[in-house]
């Protein structure tokens, strides 16, 4: 669920008066999704960019998310940080189950042309239009690197499952035993952030698996409980599973036309680049944990 240091903060810290959260991620990224969710469901102050501060790239890349809490040093891992807004942290069976349902990821690349388009078209939150379209010059190294991850990864994973709904079954059997509508039982738990995050990834660009969870007819009550996380994250300005799930919410807004022009121009500026951009691409890759 990404890299960095580990977070051993209490539950109740989160909840400090004035605590302001500073997220760096796309809301693309099931993981990033996961903290935003958090974030919101608690009424936590945060803001959110879509590169990362030039320490944060010196020490991981463009790995995602990360946070910085009231000014303080930037973390990573989902978990983690989902721990610091104060959610009790999944085990380590519950994160390998739901790292399972995001099998299908790799499709994301299948167009590269859709795959950068959706990058493009992430919306940058910052009251400043300079700041706006220098971070959309930015984020195009992210987009090259992620492309290149995922092709690479095509590779070296083992092969897909043969029905995607498969994957989701094991979720189905634990919300029929939390006594509520969310794994949590009667409020979402780090478990349904963390799969609502990868619902949320498979529909912002959709997947095979987004196909599954419309129409398998054995995930009825996936579907519901779908619903149940709409309905709760009702005005959550990054959902993009309202296209495509009941109760229908509008799509994320998307970047203005100057600021995806701009991420197009750095586009064009990293492929002109490609012979100092490409390998620091790739040594990065090689950073990553497994």
């Amino acid at each position: 669920l990404g890299a960095g240091e580990r977070v051993g903060l209490g539950l109740g810290q989160a909840l400090e008066a004035g605590m302001r959260f500073r997220v760096y991620g796309g809301d693309h990224s099931p993981w990033v999704q996961a903290v935003l969710l958090g974030l919101h469901d608690k009424g936590i102050e945060h803001s959110l960019q879509g590169t990362p501060p030039l320490g944060v790239f010196l020490r991981a890349g463009v790995l995602m998310p990360a946070a910085s809490v009231d000014g303080g040093p930037w973390q990573h891992q989902s978990a983690a940080l989902l721990k610091r807004i104060g959610y009790q942290p999944p085990t380590k069976k519950e994160l390998e189950a739901i790292t399972d349902a995001w099998q299908g990821v790799l499709h994301r690349a299948d167009s590269a042309l859709h795959f950068l388009d959706a990058f493009a078209r992430m919306r940058e939150r910052h009251a400043s239009p300079l700041v706006r379209l220098t971070r959309h010059f930015l984020r195009s190294y992210a987009a090259l690197y992620f492309f290149t991850l995922l092709r690479i990864a095509r590779r070296r994973l083992p092969p897909e499952p043969a029905d995607f709904g498969d994957q989701f079954l094991h979720w189905q059997e634990r919300l029929k035993k939390s006594g509520g509508p969310f794994i949590g039982g009667k409020a979402p738990n780090a478990c349904d952030l963390l799969l609502f995050g990868i619902v949320q990834c498979h529909a912002s660009i959709p997947t095979p698996p987004l196909a599954a969870l419309q129409g398998d007819r054995r995930l009825a009550p996936l579907r519901a409980w779908i619903a149940q996380m709409q309905t709760r994250f009702k005005g959550y300005p990054h959902l993009y599973s309202g296209a495509h799930f009941k109760p229908s919410a509008p799509a994320p807004q998307p970047a203005s036309p100057a600021e995806r022009a701009a991420f197009w121009l750095g586009l064009a500026a990293m492929l002109a680049l490609i012979p100092l951009s490409l390998p620091l691409v790739l040594y990065q890759i090689t950073r990553v944990p497994r």
